[in-house]
């Protein structure tokens, strides 16, 4: 669903006075507060988890020689540890490097030598510091998870990062808002029944937990642990 069909979605099932707004932009009273309360929902979701599939992106630049830091992506929000490759410079073949957590390294001491980089520490601001010191200009690549975009919900036509087929999950937890604005015990039953049900969904999808994943037979809900 796009950002205004969320919206009269909510206007819709919440049962709401007048008729559902026709755009998201320059809205008044309560349909302002439909406009906030979908795109509030469409971030707490977003950011129950840091490693939704939705999230991942990769990163490859260039490393400078002679220099040993690299920034950190503007939208990063956490870096996957086991995708950390040096393709070195002249080559297409990604070499596998160490990814540690500076915490975990701190006290050792830091390889000064220069060289393809066997391993990248990251900083606690997210930037990466490597040993050794690249002596060209080897390629760096690795998945990371991306923050939210708090402007992604902005123009009737936006749409949700959040996979279409799960955007109840955002429906669900608007109506929870409604309802707790409007005290409207009811509304907040139904939402939070549709925004459970679709959560558990959008986590089996999206989360890498496959082996644990719930699946359905039948009417029941059976859960397989390994």
């Amino acid at each position: 669903m796009t950002f205004l069909e969320l919206v009269q979605a909510l206007h819709r099932e919440s049962g709401a006075a007048g008729n559902a707004p026709t755009t998201v932009t320059s809205q008044t009273g309560e349909a302002d507060r439909m406009v906030n309360w979908i795109k509030q929902a469409n971030l707490h979701v977003q950011n129950l988890w840091e490693n939704w599939k939705f999230l991942r992106t990769t990163d490859s630049r260039a490393l400078t020689a002679s220099v040993n830091t690299l920034s950190a992506p503007s939208n990063l929000g956490m870096w996957d540890f086991d995708t950390f490759r040096i393709i070195p410079n002249g080559e297409t073949t990604a070499e596998t490097i160490l990814a540690a957590e500076y915490e975990d390294v701190k006290t050792e001491d830091l390889d000064t030598s220069s060289g393809t980089p066997w391993r990248a520490t990251v900083m606690p601001d997210g930037s990466l510091r490597f040993e050794g010191t690249p002596d060209a200009a080897d390629t760096f690549q690795a998945d990371y998870y991306r923050v939210p975009l708090a402007t992604e919900l902005t123009n009737n036509a936006d749409l949700s990062s959040i996979p279409a087929r799960f955007h109840n999950v955002i429906l669900g937890r608007a109506l929870i808002l409604y309802a707790n604005y409007e005290g409207a015990e009811e509304i907040r039953t139904q939402g939070v029944e549709l925004y459970t049900d679709y959560l558990a969904r959008l986590e089996n999808s999206q989360l890498p937990n496959r082996a644990h994943s719930r699946f359905r037979t039948g009417a029941n809900i059976v859960v397989r642990p390994e």
